[in-house]
């Protein structure tokens, strides 16, 4: 604001502040809504736990390897399986950390094989668990045999659980790929990022009466008036 006096007037002019807005408050695009929908499925947890489910079925699985004869055994499901459920996971990470069309896809993809091999890992436990306490494989392990029944009883329980657990999650990151993929748009969602409150920023009409010369008549000259 400058002033100046002249003839019992003061002369006023009002410049207004060069106002930029804060860059951390501007608006910018954000992911494509139909790509928000696969985020709303917290990939990345549940990613997380796919891959913490696949290390601990591998690790199961050598101990099942050397103590055990049954049909999970010949059929190495739990390795294959453990790198399938790992696989699943790694990708639902990643397509969090980066959201796009083609990570979605295959995330979709290797969630529905991994919840297809889960299954099918639920039924071979299942069927071992039944072998296991069964009187044939009973009299095949007769020394030690009641506690060679509980420990492999009790891993091949956990794994039922696990394979169970993995089945749930590949489903629930399944259901939300496919809105995700299924239901593709082109339309973006905007969001602003929260920062220090702007300054208030006055209509143009306002700004261009700022810019003009305003007079205001000067004290003493409203005295000499009375």
């Amino acid at each position: 604001m400058m002033s100046s006096a002249a003839s019992g007037f003061v002369l006023v002019q009002q410049v207004p502040p060069n106002i930029q807005p804060d860059a951390r408050n501007a608006v910018r695009p954000a992911v494509n809504s139909v790509l928000q929908k696969f985020l709303q499925g917290e990939p990345k947890a549940l990613g997380t736990v796919q891959i913490m489910i696949g290390v601990t079925v591998f690790l199961f699985g050598i101990v099942m390897l050397f103590n055990m004869i049954a049909v999970i055994k010949f059929s190495g499901i739990m390795f294959w399986a453990a790198l399938i459920y790992i696989s699943a996971g790694s990708i639902a990470v990643a397509a969090d950390k980066n959201p796009n069309q083609c990570l979605v896809k295959a995330s979709l993809a290797f969630n529905v094989i991994s919840a297809i091999v889960a299954a099918i890992a639920v039924v071979l436990h299942s069927i071992d668990m039944i072998i296991i306490t069964s009187e044939m494989h009973y009299r095949y392990y007769r020394e030690n045999s009641n506690s060679y029944v509980s420990n492999m009883s009790g891993i091949t329980g956990v794994m039922i659980v696990f394979s169970l657990l993995e089945f749930i999650i590949s489903i629930c990151l399944s259901v939300f790929a496919c809105g995700a993929t299924c239901c593709s748009t082109d339309s973006q969602v905007f969001t602003e990022i929260s920062g220090p409150e702007a300054p208030f920023l006055p209509p143009p009409d306002s700004l261009s009466m700022l810019n003009r010369y305003s007079y205001i008549k000067h004290p003493s000259c409203s005295l000499n008036h009375f």
